[in-house]
């Protein structure tokens, strides 16, 4: 099934030290393996440098190099489709901050559910529970299947 994969996601598939660890990187793989469409958002891309680089967030931080040759690889492969923010999704994401009064935390996570409703993407494939408030996306955890 096509969908968005989200930043923890794809720092478990990173993360050696993780109990996730080897769920993720098999979830991954096979999700690319399979050849449907995956998608993944400007923002997931810098929150995964910002988090996977920074020694006081990640458990083994891994270099800038590292990083985005890592993402390089998940953006090179022919499955794979970058979404970026647009004047839609800005209006989206205004909508979800005052319906959903949005603040703090949440708000990376609507910048995420708005550029993929702006893009007509209903999956996220995430173990982050705060995506399940968001009723335009149908979150999918990969560490239940």
């Amino acid at each position: 099934m096509s969908g968005a994969i989200d930043t923890n996601l794809l720092l478990y598939a990173k993360d050696m030290a993780s109990p996730l660890h080897t769920k993720a990187l098999k979830f991954l793989n096979d999700l690319l393996e399979s050849e449907v469409p995956v998608y993944v958002t400007w923002d997931v891309l810098h929150s995964f440098l910002r988090i996977a680089t920074h020694p006081g967030i990640f458990s083994n931080p891994i270099t800038p190099d590292v990083a985005t040759g890592d993402l390089q690889k998940i953006l090179d492969h022919p499955s794979v489709s970058m979404l970026v923010p647009s004047l839609e999704s800005w209006t989206i994401l205004s909508r979800m901050t005052t319906e959903f009064h949005l603040r703090g935390n949440l708000i990376p996570d609507a910048v995420t559910a708005s550029i993929l409703e702006a893009n007509g993407i209903r999956t996220l494939y995430t173990n982050d529970r705060d995506f399940w408030k968001f009723p335009t996306l149908t979150p999918v955890d990969p560490f239940l299947t």
